[in-house]
């Protein structure tokens, strides 16, 4: 048990006193929607809470200090419920607001009001001083190649300032990191993490585009890996930070939960991150051949999907297009990864084995139509317990 969230945006006096029972005040969530709660229960609700309903509520914190303690669902903050159901203590809907944009109840300390990005922004600032830090020197010992070691260091040096001064505002200032504004076009308002998620994502997003499927880092390098942390933890950012990306990527994990359409996904993003990569080498016979087999991949995981989800796809036909999955990723590894020019370990190198692994347990699915228990097998065959232990085995008498 633990005590309950307060998901507050900013929080503010009511317009008029008298209006709200005793102890509720009102707060504005990170999309701009109004709702209420009790300082001392950490009730929530979207509509002026009744006076009957508020005073049960406070008889029965003053009864036992530990009423305002709520069970949580796997760490899920508590959420107000449609119609003011004050006692709710969880909802589902997904027009709701992410409340946990203004930090809670257990959010304390210099960086509160960066509560619950803290974390995440903390990684994004490691990860743009390792790009700025090897951009440099490499820039310094090869000053003839200055053009895209430039660009290298300036995107670890803007966002690297932009996290400092992201973390002052939230040390000095908070109320203007809790309370402030960006307006957008159609009259739209961007809290400032909100803000701040968005730019990094898309800062971090063309950054490591061009520094990791171009150049300098096309190679495994601590650039390389800091570029896709950054890319990765401002993308979770965003996610947190927008209710609307927030029920998407819930419906992606409820699609996902299938262990078919999660290789397919994965399927899918291999083929992508391998046409990519492959464009740099498209005047040589391997580089096309890169190209036309994450295009030619990318397809048909699409139309099996398409077409397996109007169960218009015969066992014949899911058995024939796995197994032509299967066949394209293995000559793909064979070709890109043994000759040329995904030898050394890169974006072309993980997307060539990623896609070749998962078309393998994909193809095996669908012919045996069974799951490979992956997490199992392995904790078995590398397990160093007594039980798994072949000395251990008994010899039969005869």
């Amino acid at each position: 048990r633990r005590s309950a969230l307060l998901p507050c945006a900013c929080v503010r006096s009511p317009p008029m006193s008298g209006q709200l029972p005793p102890h509720w005040k009102t707060a504005q969530a990170a999309d701009g929607k109004e709702y209420y709660f009790n300082e001392m229960t950490g009730e929530t609700s979207w509509t002026i809470p009744a006076v009957e309903d508020a005073l049960k509520v406070g008889a029965m914190v003053s009864e036992s200090p530990t009423a305002a303690s709520i069970d949580m669902d796997e760490g899920q903050g508590q959420r107000p419920r449609e119609g003011g159901d004050t006692l709710g203590r969880s909802a589902s809907l997904s027009n709701e607001p992410d409340l946990r944009m203004g930090g809670s109840s257990d959010a304390s300390g210099p960086l509160a009001s960066l509560h619950p990005h803290t974390p995440k922004l903390l990684m994004v600032l490691v990860a743009s001083f390792v790009v700025m830090l090897e951009a440099s020197i490499e820039y310094s010992h090869s000053p003839g190649i200055g053009g895209v070691l430039a660009y290298a260091v300036s995107v670890g040096t803007v966002s690297l300032g932009f996290v400092l001064i992201l973390f002052a505002m939230a040390k000095v200032k908070p109320d203007a990191v809790t309370d402030t504004t960006v307006r957008m076009p159609r009259d739209a308002q961007l809290t400032v993490l909100q803000a701040s998620a968005g730019f990094l994502f898309v800062w971090w997003g063309i950054g490591c585009g061009i520094l990791t499927f171009h150049a300098p880092y096309q190679s495994t390098s601590n650039a390389f890996f800091a570029c896709w942390v950054a890319l990765f933890s401002s993308l979770i950012m965003c996610v947190d930070s927008f209710s609307n990306l927030q029920s998407a990527w819930k419906k992606y994990a409820t699609a996902a939960s299938d262990m078919t359409v999660q290789l397919m996904l994965v399927m899918l993003m291999a083929s992508l991150i391998l046409f990519l990569s492959s464009l740099d080498f498209a005047n040589s016979g391997q580089g096309k051949w890169g190209i036309i087999c994450g295009l030619f991949t990318a397809a048909l995981t699409m139309i099996y999907y398409y077409l397996q989800s109007q169960h218009r796809l015969s066992l014949v036909g899911r058995k024939g297009m796995s197994a032509l999955l299967f066949l394209l990723w293995a000559v793909g590894v064979g070709v890109l990864t043994f000759d040329y020019p995904f030898r050394i370990t890169g974006n072309g190198f993980f997307a060539c084995w990623t896609g070749a692994v998962a078309s393998a347990c994909f193809t095996y699915q669908v012919f045996f139509e069974s799951q490979l228990q992956w997490r199992a097998h392995l904790t078995r065959s590398f397990s160093t317990s007594r039980t798994h232990m072949v000395s251990d085995i008994q010899p039969s008498r005869l």
